[in-house]
C-alpha cells in the first residue's frame, strides 16, 4: 500500500478527489496550528507587556508626590486585602467558578475555558492588590531614605 503524496507545486486542476481531500485536511491542520501559534504568540506578547509594565512600575521613584501617592494607594490596597467581606467574596467566586467548571459537560470546551479564565482573574486581582501593597512599601522606604538624606544634608550644612 503506497502513500498518495501530493507534490507541493501541483496545480489544483490536476489533483484527483482523494488528493483534494488530503490537501484540504492538511490546510485545515495548518490553519489550526497557525491559529494555535497566533493565540500563543498573543498570550506571550501580553505577558511581555505586563512584565514591562510591572517593571516600569517598580522603577525607583524620585518624585516625592509620586512616592506619597504610591504609599497612599498601598494603604488602601492593604485595607482591601485585609477586608473580610472582600476575601469572602473572592473565595465564594472562586468556589462557584470551580463548581461550575467541574459540572461542565465533556463537549463544552468553550465553557470550561471561560470558567478557567474567570478563576484565574480572581487570582490576578489578588496579585494586583499584593503588588500595589509591595510597591507602596518600597515607596515608603524610599520616602524615608529621602527624608534621612535631606536631614543629613541639613545637619552638615550642604543645603
Amino acid at each position: 500500500m503506497g502513500t498518495n503524496i501530493v507534490p507541493l507545486d501541483a496545480h489544483p486542476k490536476t489533483l484527483n478527489q482523494q488528493q483534494k481531500i488530503q490537501c484540504a485536511k492538511v490546510q485545515r491542520g495548518m490553519d489550526a496550528a497557525k491559529a494555535s501559534l497566533d493565540l500563543a504568540g498573543c498570550a506571550m506578547r501580553h505577558d511581555l507587556k505586563t512584565r514591562r509594565r510591572n517593571h516600569e512600575e517598580r522603577k525607583p521613584m524620585s518624585d516625592e508626590s509620586a512616592l506619597e501617592r504610591a504609599a497612599a494607594r498601598a494603604a488602601r490596597a492593604e485595607a482591601l486585602c485585609d477586608d473580610e467581606i472582600l476575601n469572602e467574596a473572592f473565595a465564594a467566586l472562586e468556589n462557584s467558578y470551580i463548581a461550575a467548571w467541574r459540572a461542565t459537560s465533556v463537549d463544552d470546551a468553550a465553557g470550561r475555558e471561560k470558567l478557567f479564565l474567570a478563576i484565574n482573574i480572581v487570582g490576578k486581582v489578588r496579585d494586583h492588590l499584593a503588588g500595589v501593597v509591595a510597591n507602596g512599601k518600597l515607596a515608603r522606604a524610599e520616602l524615608k531614605e529621602l527624608a534621612e538624606t535631606a536631614e543629613r544634608r541639613k545637619r552638615f550644612g550642604i543645603i
